[in-house]
């Protein structure tokens, strides 16, 4: 009577197989894994970033450049030493301050307003920020640079630039034109 079985070297073979195409499916899914952990970065960077941004925009566009002011780096410019004011009323009440903590070793943007309203962001990846006063075509305005960079820093950092513009005094004669009777 034959029985039917597998020799040695076959077994030895389907191991062989087994492994190497177990090794590539892992391989594909560290890698996969990692293209995750990008895109999340990535993304939440993206999000810190814009929110920043866009909060700062809201406060430069509620004032003028004569109400903004730079405190202790230079007259034109501020990458968060010391404090960056906006007042955006014209009695001077309300403004916001912005500066940078480092809670937990962390980098941490900071917006606190006049009503005591404290607000953190960017806790997570934020590496730098620079505000600078630029001039283009007459007009005074704000660059925002805001580098985000993962906490292991094994990424390349990610670098948001917005050019913010407040409200420029203009006679009405610039917009508006009376009308003429025949």
């Amino acid at each position: 009577m034959k029985k039917s079985a597998f020799t040695l070297i076959e077994i030895l073979v389907c191991i062989a197989i087994c492994t190497m195409v177990g090794t590539i499916g892992i391989t594909f899914m560290s890698r996969g894994a990692s293209n995750v952990a990008r895109g999340s970065f990535n993304t939440i960077a993206a999000n810190q970033a814009a929110y920043i941004i866009f909060t700062i925009r809201n406060d430069i566009s509620r004032s003028n450049t004569d109400n903004i002011t730079f405190n202790a780096d230079s007259n034109n410019s501020w990458s968060g030493d010391g404090e960056f004011k906006i007042v955006y009323t014209s009695d001077k009440t309300q403004k916001a301050t912005y500066s940078i903590g480092s809670p937990n070793n962390l980098n941490t943007f900071v917006r606190l307003d006049s009503n005591g309203r404290k607000q953190s962001l960017g806790a997570e990846y934020i590496s730098d920020l620079k505000i600078s006063q630029v001039t283009e075509n007459n007009l005074v305005g704000y660059k925002i640079e805001i580098k985000m960079l993962e906490s292991d820093k094994s990424n390349f950092p990610v670098i948001w630039n917005s050019t913010v513009y407040p409200p420029q005094s203009s006679p009405a004669g610039n917009f508006w034109k009376g009308v003429t009777q025949p």
